[in-house]
């Protein structure tokens, strides 16, 4: 009965416990073999575990995803980060990579900002729905030391995953 749990879910109160999205549908793919078979996967889509959950890479299942909010949130939000080389030396060039999931059934056009100490960027990502791209920068630092900054994109209906902090 789809609208009664679905029901049950939105007036559920909210944790901040770590799920594993590719792990349950790995689970299901496991019960399910091979028989084509629907996936409903109720969830926010707030946390920053979805990139790791490649949605298309079961060929027998088809994954439907249903937002548990009362309306529609309005959600975008950056599920990792990574840099490379990982420990940059003075002069070399650093690659900053942000990615972003849209936890939305629109196409996005997202702005994101880096800021680190003094050196500010901005980069455009366009996402589909229910998808996950990445931001990239490419910059140098000119003397050595730790640099503080976060990656940041525009606030939306669930800001917990909006920004994320970085030390170089």
């Amino acid at each position: 009965n789809h609208a009664a749990l679905h029901e049950q879910l939105s007036s559920a109160d909210r944790t901040h416990e770590l799920g594993d999205p590719a792990a349950a549908l790995d689970l299901a793919q496991q019960m399910l073999g091979n028989t084509p078979s629907r996936v409903i996967v109720f969830s926010d889509f707030q946390r920053t575990n979805w990139s790791d959950a490649p949605l298309t890479d079961r060929p027998s299942l088809n994954v439907v995803l249903q937002p548990v909010l009362e309306t529609d949130a309005d959600n975008v939000g950056i599920t990792a980060l990574a840099t490379s080389p990982g420990v940059p030396i003075v002069g070399e060039t650093i690659k900053l990579t942000a990615t972003l999931f849209n936890a939305t059934p629109a196409k996005r056009l997202e702005t994101v900002r880096l800021a680190l100490d003094e050196l500010t960027m901005e980069s455009q990502v366009e996402l589909r729905p229910f998808s996950s791209a990445d931001a990239a920068f490419t910059f140098s630092m000119p003397v050595h030391g730790f640099f503080r900054g976060k990656v940041s994109i525009a606030g939306d209906g669930l800001t917990d995953d909006d920004t994320r902090f970085v030390t170089l």
